[in-house]
């Protein structure tokens, strides 16, 4: 079977991706901090041996997704059990939360290097970065985060392995056995590793 098709028949996918287009807006508070700090002169235009302003934007906005992403799995798996029928129903909660993690930490580290890149160059050619590079940062999490969505759940494929037909929701994939959830316990180990590492530079 086709894997769009595969997903097209995974009735959590709009919910998880909505939450995570709402928690984009913090992934693009960097790009405001960034400009002004630059203009002041506060952050200098390098990656190496920055003011310690930097170091501290970068890990206020890596803690802030953390949250963000806690918040997106308790909200989803709630969502999940009050607004879907029992058929359709993800009892374990699992993949709720991996994901959000998984996608929020690949785009705020792309969303990273892609801002400070932008940021840092329009700075070195006495650009205006206020008119430029909130816009752009905010198109590009856009397409960054509905990139690794859809990527990071087409690897994991978590959901269970034989389609279900219901003559109310069409063609569906019920929940997910533990064999079918394999790659999404694993990734559970680079996802504590992060959260570590936050918590240490914090």
């Amino acid at each position: 079977i086709n894997t769009f098709l595969d997903i097209e028949r995974v009735n959590w996918i709009v919910l998880i991706y909505g939450s995570l287009l709402a928690a984009r807006g913090d992934i693009g508070i960097l790009a405001g901090k960034l400009s002004t700090a630059l203009q002041q002169k506060t952050i200098k235009p390098v990656y190496r041996n920055n003011t310690p302003l930097f170091k501290n934007i970068l890990v206020s906005l890596l803690t802030i997704i953390t949250v963000d992403a806690l918040a997106i799995g308790c909200l989803t798996y709630c969502s999940n059990l009050v607004l879907f029928p029992k058929e359709l129903r993800i009892l374990n909660p699992t993949l709720f939360f991996v994901i959000p993690f998984l996608v929020l930490y690949i785009t705020t580290v792309s969303s990273i290097i892609t801002t400070t890149l932008f940021s840092f160059t329009l700075n070195r050619i006495k650009a205006n970065i206020d008119l430029f590079i909130v816009p752009l940062t905010n198109s590009i999490n856009n397409i960054l985060m509905t990139f690794f969505y859809f990527g990071t759940v087409t690897l994991l494929k978590p959901w269970g392995k034989s389609v279900q037909d219901h003559p109310l929701f069409g063609e569906f994939y019920p929940e997910p056995e533990n064999a079918d959830l394999l790659y999404t316990y694993l990734a559970i180990i680079p996802i504590l590793v992060v959260v570590a590492i936050i918590l240490y530079l914090n």
